[in-house]
């Protein structure tokens, strides 16, 4: 469900497209056969690739999909003391303008990925050669777009509820645990995207090992 990543003179297919094309075909199929298994708790938790993704679209297509809210605002799941998301709305480039105008506002990582994108389509390189510098809490988001995400699974956890936190955004897989702010901390990301020099990865819990 990715309506960024095309060059700027093209104009980006609406998701129900998306869902709609015959290359999608199958995978859609698996998902809404996921979505009818009374054993599965299927969730969609939008990042900022898929802002646009609302309830409507997800009821429509997906039958039995919880969908965990739109990324322009906050898409998060939570259970027990699990939380999941993830992960752009704390990252410098990709996080929804809140200050501006939430929920209108495409953030500039939008504009940046198109760049990248017509660039990708002319020169056949996907390489980013830009650097953003701050400090303090921006320092912490350029981090984290940069994919260092685990200090802001530490400051979730500082709120005393909350003590496995999975994200995605990074596109590389992560799983870390310690006890330095909260007891069984654990950070984990499920990892890559649709690129073939990455193996594919995932995350999987059990509400059973997940204290209360």
């Amino acid at each position: 469900m990715d309506d960024w990543v095309y060059p700027v003179d093209m104009v980006p297919p609406s998701l129900e497209s998306i869902v709609k094309s015959p290359i999608n075909k199958k995978i859609v199929q698996a998902l809404k056969i996921i979505c009818k298994n009374k054993n599965i708790k299927a969730l969609y938790l939008p990042g900022n690739h898929d802002m646009g993704v609302n309830i409507e679209l997800i009821e429509k297509n997906f039958p039995g999909m919880i969908f965990g809210g739109t990324a322009l605002y906050d898409s998060v799941y939570r259970s027990s003391r699990l939380r999941a998301e993830h992960g752009s709305a704390y990252a410098m480039f990709n996080a929804p303008d809140a200050t501006n105008s939430p929920g209108a506002r495409l953030p500039l990582g939008y504009f940046i990925s198109r760049v990248v994108a017509t660039k990708s389509r002319n020169t056949g390189s996907t390489d980013r050669h830009y650097w953003t510098y701050g400090a303090g809490v921006a320092f912490k988001a350029m981090m984290a777009e940069i994919g260092f995400l685990g200090n802001l699974a530490d400051r979730l956890c500082k709120k005393n509820d909350t003590n496995v936190v999975i994200f995605g955004h990074s596109h590389d897989w992560k799983l870390d645990k310690d006890k330095w702010f909260v007891d069984d901390r654990i950070y984990a990301n499920c990892g890559t995207w649709c690129d073939d020099s990455k193996p594919y990865t995932w995350v999987e819990s059990q509400l059973s090992c997940i204290p209360p």
